[in-house]
């Protein structure tokens, strides 16, 4: 449970809230898009479950971490070239197919879908979902802290 309350209050909601503003305060036309990294076992010969802070660094960039031995395997290096091709498009173009990972809409909730990205695949899923505080998390009762 102190995990959880610490994950939620510490990443997960602060990115919640925080994709809000941007999507509210963003400028006409300009998108706003919100993923989640959560691939089992974080980054190759990490010892403790889930995914941590900038796990996902290695993912995008292919850099090897000086205290893991491990390198990416078969499941881990698809995610990883999926990422990097999104990122890639994110970065050349200004923003991404919307049939495939649709922008943040102001007034939503908000955010119409949020990118796992968890292997084997990234998969959209829907914000209520992830977020609502009758789901998973109770980012709604975090909010009165942050």
């Amino acid at each position: 449970a102190l995990t959880r309350m610490a994950s939620d209050s510490g990443h997960a909601c602060n990115a919640l809230l925080l994709t809000a503003a941007f999507s509210a305060t963003a400028g006409p036309g300009v998108p706003v898009y919100r993923y989640e990294f959560r691939a089992a076992g974080g980054h190759p010969g990490q010892r403790s479950p889930g995914a941590v802070p900038a796990s996902d660094l290695q993912y995008v960039f292919r850099t090897k971490v000086p205290y893991e031995p491990s390198t990416l395997n078969p499941t881990q290096d698809a995610l990883a070239r999926q990422m990097q091709r999104l990122w890639g498009e994110l970065a050349t173009r200004g923003r991404l197919d919307p049939h495939e990972w649709p922008p943040c809409t102001p007034g939503t909730h908000p955010c119409d879908r949020v990118m796992i990205f968890d292997t084997p695949n990234a998969t959209l899923q829907s914000e209520r979902e992830v977020d609502d505080g009758s789901a998973a998390r109770q980012c709604g009762n975090w909010a009165q802290f942050m």
